[in-house]
C-alpha cells in the first residue's frame, strides 16, 4: 500500500518502507548504516529517517514520550509490521533482551580509575581480614576507601571480575540489503517494450531517432511519464 509523505507532494511510501520519487517512479535508495548514522535516511527536505516516515504516514504522529522501536532489531527492516511506537522505557529494555545495548562494564567505563586487575585484586583480597583502608593503602589505588568496599562486597566490577561480559550483538547487516523493485509505475511487460524500442531515441551524436514524447505515442504508452520512461531507458543501457 502506498500514501503520499506528508513532507512531500513528489514522493510517497508504501508499507515495506520503500520511498518513491512520484516523478521518476524510481524507488529512493537510501543512506548507508554507520557508528555516525544509525539509521536509514532519504533526502526529502532533509535527511529524514525512513523508519520515522513510515511510522507517521501509516500509523500516525509519535505520541509524547514515545521513541520508534525496530522489533527485530534490525534498522534496515523499515517495514510497518516491525516498527511500532513504544515507551522510551520499554524501547530501552528491548534492545537490552535483543543485546543491541549491553552498558559499559569495568574498564570501558570512561569515568573508572581502575583496570580489571586491580580491581580482581581487591575482590581476591576481601576474605584476607585487611580492611578496605588497608587493600588500598597496599596496593595504592587512587579510589575511595567506600569503592574499595564495593568491590570487597561484590556490588560493583562483579560482572568484569567474573568475565561474564555479554557479547555485542547487531542484527543490522553490516552491507546493504538488497533493494526493492526497481518501478512501481512501469510493468516489465511496458519495460520490455521500452527498453526493445530504445535504439529509436534520439542519440546524443546527432544521429536522426525520436524524442521520449513520440516514442511514447508510438508504443501506445503515453499513461507513463516521460521523465520515469527516460530513467528507466537509462538505467537499462548503463546495465548492458
Amino acid at each position: 500500500m502506498y500514501k503520499k509523505v506528508k513532507l512531500s507532494d513528489t514522493h510517497s511510501i508504501d508499507t515495506d518502507g520503500v520511498v518513491w520519487n512520484d516523478t521518476t517512479g524510481r524507488a529512493m535508495r537510501g543512506t548507508t548504516i554507520t557508528k555516525k548514522n544509525r539509521y536509514q535516511k532519504v533526502h526529502l527536505d532533509k535527511f529524514r529517517p525512513i523508519h520515522i516516515l513510515v511510522l507517521e504516514t501509516f500509523v500516525g504522529p509519535r505520541p509524547e514520550g514515545y521513541t520508534a522501536n525496530h522489533k527485530d532489531g534490525n534498522r534496515y527492516n523499515n517495514s510497518l509490521r516491525n516498527l511500532e511506537w513504544v515507551p522510551h522505557s520499554q524501547n530501552v529494555r528491548h534492545a537490552r533482551k535483543m543485546r543491541l545495548h549491553r552498558g559499559q562494564y569495568g574498564e570501558e567505563l570512561g569515568s573508572s580509575k581502575l583496570t580489571l586487575e586491580q580491581a580482581r585484586r581487591v575482590y581476591s583480597l576481601g576474605s584476607s581480614g585487611l580492611t578496605a583502608r588497608q587493600i588500598r593503602d597496599r596496593l595504592r589505588l587512587p579510589v575511595s576507601i567506600e569503592a574499595v568496599r564495593d568491590i570487597m562486597a561484590g556490588r560493583t566490577w562483579q560482572v568484569a571480575i567474573a568475565g561474564t561480559i555479554p557479547e555485542r550483538v547487531d542484527p543490522t547487516p553490516k552491507r546493504r540489503p538488497m533493494e526493492g523493485p526497481p518501478n512501481k509505475i512501469i510493468t516489465p511487460e511496458e519495460a520490455e517494450l521500452l527498453e526493445s524500442n530504445a535504439h529509436l531515441l534520439r542519440q546524443h551524436g546527432g544521429k536522426p531517432g525520436l524524442t521520449i514524447n513520440q516514442l511514447l505515442m508510438k508504443l501506445g504508452l503515453t499513461h507513463i511519464k516521460p521523465g520515469t520512461a527516460y530513467a528507466h531507458i537509462r538505467n537499462y543501457r548503463l546495465k548492458q
